[in-house]
């Protein structure tokens, strides 16, 4: 009969031993650029055991009923680096962990995106420049600084040579008033068409006497924007 109770006792106490061999390990998850930003949704794995946990809301992961031993603890992020730590569980204590990741950098390699910008120094308006909207429209744009023509006489026919459509008159000799037109409309002095430098009227009276103050040289323009149709209503034109 002693020794029966001898037995249980002994039992009892391996089996406490064991219960009081279990342990925690917690920890936050934070930022390295900012030590008060906690990091939510990081997976945290603890290798030994083969377990996952999510951080909360608080950057918070806790693994429990761990015995005895050495674990090692990875957190992975999709944003930051991943960063692992060792760590010993000691009997009776819990241990407490605060890990910070660095932000996942990467460097791309250099992307070159070429396209023709312009052919012998004609093309188009983009679809939506500045406020203008010319997706649709007919509009064309001369290059000056890739055109093949003598700027330096402003001879217009060989500037606006490319640009269907247009009528062009010569009759100072001398390249001071522009004479264009189009859709067979008189160029006497561009009478039909709403001649701005930089974005301003250079008409001395665009309703009543629509001839320009002057010409600018060609040698003095970076480029010719030609509009027609229904983007001129943009213009008041």
């Amino acid at each position: 009969m002693k020794l029966k109770v001898f037995s249980t006792v002994i039992f009892f106490l391996f089996s406490g031993y064991k219960l009081w061999a279990q342990h925690s390990i917690s920890g936050y998850v934070y930022s390295l650029q900012d030590s008060a930003s906690v990091q939510k949704e990081c997976s945290v794995y603890l290798n030994k055991e083969k377990k996952l946990y999510i951080t909360d809301a608080k950057g918070k992961f806790v693994f429990n009923d761990l015995p005895n031993g050495t674990y090692t603890i990875q957190v992975i992020s999709s944003d930051l680096d991943k960063y692992a730590v060792q760590t010993v569980v000691v009997a009776g204590d819990d241990v407490e962990l605060k890990m910070f990741l660095d932000v996942r950098n990467t460097t791309l390699n250099e992307v070159v995106v070429t396209e023709t910008a312009s052919d012998f120094g004609f093309t188009h308006m983009g679809a939506v420049e500045g406020m203008g909207i010319y997706e649709g429209k007919k509009s064309e744009v001369i290059l000056t600084e890739k055109l093949v023509a003598n700027t330096a006489t402003n001879n217009a026919r060989q500037v606006y040579a490319r640009v269907a459509g247009l009528n062009i008159w010569e009759n100072d000799a001398a390249g001071l008033q522009l004479g264009i037109g189009g859709r067979g409309l008189d160029p006497n002095r561009t009478s039909n068409f709403n001649v701005r430098q930089n974005g301003y009227d250079i008409s001395a009276d665009a309703l009543g006497y629509p001839e320009s103050y002057y010409t600018p040289p060609v040698e003095a323009i970076e480029r010719i924007e030609i509009v027609r149709g229904a983007a001129t209503i943009q213009n008041g034109a």
